[in-house]
């Protein structure tokens, strides 16, 4: 990895009720993932696959990644690799981009289940990584 291009990704994953294939339900505590990525190879899908893996996401399930965006101040949706370049662009003095993580469940819609993501973005995630994504 070039070290003129890495940068390190911050993600913070909110606690969530995963529904199974059986109706069964699994309670998830919030985690942080922490990654470092390069910027020239970060790709949207891809990173977002990674995520999923890393956390489990089931097929019941979708993800909404947010990041404060310092011009607007407020919290835009990364859905794109155009947004993810934007977002990287944004803090790339830092070296660190953070983003929230949501996981909704598909068939519900995007704003319900979103109380707490406007009150509180970990924009400094430099707690403990040691919470395990379920």
């Amino acid at each position: 990895m070039d070290p003129n291009s890495s940068y390190r990704l911050a993600a913070r994953v909110g606690a969530d009720v995963k529904f199974t294939d059986d109706d069964g339900r699994q309670y998830c505590e919030a985690c942080n993932i922490p990654k470092i990525l390069d910027r020239d190879s970060t790709n949207w899908n891809d990173l977002l696959l990674d995520i999923s893996a890393e956390i489990k996401l089931g097929s019941k399930h979708k993800m909404r990644v947010t990041y404060l965006d310092n011009m607007s101040r407020s919290y835009e949706e990364i859905n794109s690799d155009q947004k993810l370049l934007h977002a990287i662009d944004m803090y790339w003095e830092s070296r660190r981009l953070s983003v929230q993580v949501c996981v909704l469940r598909k068939d519900e819609s995007d704003a319900v289940h979103d109380v707490g993501r406007l009150e509180s973005m970990p924009c400094l995630l430099q707690g403990s990584t040691d919470i395990m994504c379920c």
